[in-house]
């Protein structure tokens, strides 16, 4: 039973039939590597079968793996929602106080700009108040000085009119003894 292979050259020359141990003898370095890449894809189909177990646990640990990863990510998911449900509530509520803070900043610092127009027309009024006082005592002092100089003038007057009057009385003085002499003299 020898089977024979046909061997012939690309060309399309002839063929030849040759039996499988001749084939063998003259392809023998060929064959070897042939039969080595055969033992390495059996190596590798052997491995991937023994890998078919642990793939088959691996399967089936990835579905409690799985759940248990579903699990972690509620049990994660929920305190940080939770955390970020605190933080949007914080951060509400602090724009509000920031809100509030800034209206109340706002409705102090209207208040104190009333109170400094108010302060400052105070401060206008007494100064004005002030120069009225200052023109009113320069007058007084005037008027003063125009008193003073009329009193002078008056006991000036006073002086003359008591000299006047002395003088008078003198003048009459003379007069009643010139009309006693006169009347002594007539008779």
């Amino acid at each position: 039973m020898s089977e024979g292979i046909t061997g012939g050259d690309m060309a399309g020359g002839r063929s030849r039939s040759i039996t499988i141990p001749e084939y063998v003898l003259q392809d023998s370095p060929r064959l070897a590597k042939r039969l080595d890449d055969l033992k390495a894809a059996e190596d590798r189909a052997r491995a991937a079968v023994a890998l078919v177990g642990p793939a088959n646990e691996i399967a089936q640990l990835r579905a409690p793996a799985a759940t248990e990863r579903d699990e972690q990510d509620r049990i994660t998911n929920e305190p940080r929602t939770h955390c970020e449900e605190i933080t949007a509530k914080a951060k509400r509520e602090a724009a509000d106080i920031v809100s509030q803070a800034r209206e109340t900043a706002e409705g102090l610092v209207e208040s104190a700009e009333k109170e400094a127009a108010v302060a400052r027309e105070n401060v206008a009024n007494a100064d004005r108040a002030r120069i009225d006082a200052r023109l009113a005592i320069d007058e007084l002092n005037v008027q003063k000085a125009v008193q003073e100089k009329e009193r002078e003038a008056l006991n000036k007057l006073q002086l003359d009119l008591h000299e006047r009057e002395q003088l008078l009385l003198d003048e009459k003085s003379k007069l009643a003894t010139v009309r006693e002499q006169i009347d002594t003299i007539l008779g």
